[in-house]
C-alpha cells in the first residue's frame, strides 16, 4: 500500500480555484482532491502511529494565501502556499518524527504548494488567481485506493 501525508484545501477556496481553472482553460481542472502535499507517497508498517501522530498535531494558526502561479517538473502547474513558515516548520517535524517508519519514493526539496494540474500545456497568461485568505487543516494521512487515486485513510 502506498500512502501521503496532506491538508486538502478548504471547499470553498477549492470551488473557487477550479471554477478559475475551468473558465481559464475552457476544461475542467484535472486535480479531484485539491490539497497541500506534505510528505509525497510512501511505503510504511507503522500506519496506525502515524495516525496517532497526525491526530495530535496542533492546528494550524496562520493565514494563507496563493502566491504567483508557477510551473516545475516540465508540465505541473502549481501555486505556492504563503507564508510558507508555519507549513516548513510541520513538514521539519513530521520528517524528524516519522524518517524511521516511512519509505519515500523521491527525495525533493519541501515547497508549500497547490497542484492544479500535473500535465499542463497552456499558456500561463490565461490564470488570474484570486485573492483568498485561508487556514489549512491539519495534515491527514490518505491512501491509494487505485493508481494515482488518493482517499482519505481510515481505520
Amino acid at each position: 500500500m502506498r500512502y501521503l501525508i496532506a491538508s486538502l484545501i478548504p471547499t470553498p477556496i477549492a470551488d473557487t480555484l477550479r471554477t478559475t481553472y475551468d473558465t481559464a482553460f475552457l476544461r475542467p481542472c484535472p486535480i479531484r482532491m485539491l490539497h497541500t502535499t506534505f510528505i509525497p507517497p510512501f511505503s510504511t508498517n507503522a500506519v496506525s502511529s502515524i495516525s496517532s501522530l497526525l491526530t495530535n498535531l496542533p492546528p494550524f494558526s496562520s493565514h494563507c494565501l496563493f502566491g504567483p502561479h508557477g510551473v516545475f517538473s516540465p508540465q505541473v502547474l502549481y501555486l505556492p502556499i504563503l507564508p510558507p513558515d508555519e507549513l516548513n516548520h510541520t513538514y521539519q517535524l513530521l520528517m524528524s518524527k516519522l524518517k524511521n517508519d516511512i519509505v519515500t519514493e523521491t527525495n525533493f526539496e519541501y515547497l508549500p504548494h497547490l497542484t492544479l494540474d500535473y500535465h499542463f500545456d497552456s499558456q500561463l497568461s490565461r490564470l488570474t488567481i484570486p485573492d483568498n485568505s485561508f487556514t489549512l487543516p491539519k495534515p491527514q494521512l490518505f491512501i491509494e485506493t487505485s493508481p494515482k487515486v488518493w482517499e482519505p485513510y481510515s481505520t
